[in-house]
C-alpha cells in the first residue's frame, strides 16, 4: 500500500443515510464541512468541485462506511477530515475545524490542502496543481 490522501465525509454512503443527511441539512440539524465543499445543496456535486476533480486523482473521497476498522478507530469523533494514510501510519492534514474555515469554498479547500501537504512534505511548495479528485 502506498501513501494515500483520504478526504472523509462525516456521512455514510447509503440511500437511506444520504436522504437522512439531506433532510437534516435542510432542517439545520446535520452538517458536514466536507460535504459543503464538494456538494453544498447539490446531491450530484458542485460544478466547481467536479472541474477540480477531473483528471487529478490525488485525493480519494470516502464516506464513514468506506473506512476499514483501523481508519475508523483513528478518525473516531474527528470527521470530517482529510488525512494521509502512509502504509498504515496516519496523519491529519485538515481537521473538521480547518474544513469549516473553508466555508464550502472549493478554492479555499484546495489552497488549504496544498499548503498542508507542502508543510508535510507530501508535495513541493512550488507545485501548482489542484489536488482534489
Amino acid at each position: 500500500m502506498s501513501t494515500r490522501i483520504l478526504a472523509i465525509y462525516d456521512a455514510d454512503l447509503t440511500f437511506r443515510d444520504e436522504l437522512a443527511y439531506a433532510i437534516g441539512k435542510l432542517m439545520g440539524t446535520r452538517s458536514c464541512a466536507l460535504c459543503d465543499i464538494s456538494h453544498g445543496y447539490n446531491p450530484l456535486g458542485k460544478a466547481e468541485w467536479k472541474r477540480c476533480c477531473a483528471g487529478t486523482p490525488d485525493v480519494e473521497w470516502l464516506h464513514r462506511n468506506d473506512l476499514n476498522e483501523v481508519q475508523r478507530r483513528w478518525t473516531e469523533n474527528q470527521l470530517p477530515c482529510v488525512m494521509v494514510d502512509a502504509k498504515g501510519a496516519f496523519e491529519f492534514l485538515l481537521t473538521a475545524d480547518d474544513l469549516s474555515r473553508c466555508n464550502g469554498d472549493v478554492g479555499k479547500f484546495n489552497q488549504a490542502l496544498m499548503e498542508r501537504m507542502a508543510s508535510s512534505r507530501l508535495i513541493n511548495a512550488s507545485d501548482d496543481v489542484l489536488l482534489a479528485s
